[in-house]
């Protein structure tokens, strides 16, 4: 709605409501609990304000500015996988069921979801899991601005600006099967852990420093490789625009 509160001042206003409904799991898988259930939030109001006013009340000078939040989807491709990659089915997440020879030699064959649906027997690789964090929502952009135009005459205006732009619920993705410093007190974790010293640099020992780290090959969780937490990150973006 654009409202004219008087000669000098507009005023703009708006409210969006947005939601996102996500399929039930397929393969929900109790060892992961993040695979059991997604999200379904249904707060997702982005209200809009703007405003504009003509300072004197001549036409030359206007402040304006706006302040409003946008949602964006959770994309289908992180859906696919999350879908699909719940650690139940087969390396590197599904794996498709050929049993079936005529679904499988059938024209654009084989079909979704003949996947295997039991996890791969002892000694073969490990499934992967994908993951939503529990405190995972839909992304979001607070966006703001604000401007000083003035008209200096001979068809000529001069305009500065302030944009930014706030990101929150960002998509970001991390392994939370690795073994690290802190979880080397892990018997899994100690087993796998092998100190190395190495030389960085051309030349020999006198001009070429060394380094000693620790790697570790094993997974905290051994009944999984990979298990892929997706959790929110924050973006910030400040411009300045002269014109």
């Amino acid at each position: 709605d654009d409202w004219k509160v008087t000669s000098r001042l507009t005023l703009n206003l708006g409210l969006r409501w947005d939601y996102q409904s996500l399929p039930a799991p397929l393969f929900p898988n109790t060892a992961v609990p993040g695979t059991t259930a997604y999200p379904d939030y249904k707060k997702n109001f982005g209200p809009r304000v703007g405003f504009a006013y003509d300072v004197f009340g001549n036409g030359k000078t206007a402040v304006r500015g706006g302040v409003g939040i946008y949602y964006g989807r959770i994309i289908n491709g992180t859906i696919f996988s999350l879908l699909t990659q719940s650690g139940v089915g087969g390396q590197p997440g599904y794996t498709f069921n050929c049993a079936l020879a005529s679904t499988c030699s059938a024209p654009g064959g084989p079909f979704f979801p003949e996947v295997i649906a039991t996890q791969p027997a002892s000694g073969a690789a490990k499934p992967s899991a994908m993951y939503l964090n529990p405190t995972f929502k839909n992304p979001q952009i607070d966006q703001v601005d604000f401007t000083v135009q003035r008209d200096l005459g001979w068809n000529s205006v001069l305009s500065v600006s302030y944009l930014g732009a706030f990101g929150h619920f960002i998509p970001q993705y991390t392994d939370d099967n690795l073994c690290s410093s802190t979880s080397s007190t892990a018997t899994d974790c100690a087993a796998g852990a092998k100190t190395i010293t190495y030389a960085i640099g051309k030349g020999g020992p006198l001009n070429s420093p060394t380094y000693t780290t620790t790697l570790f090959n094993h997974r905290p969780n051994a009944s999984f490789n990979q298990m892929i937490d997706i959790f929110g990150s924050n973006t910030n973006y400040n411009a300045l625009a002269v014109e």
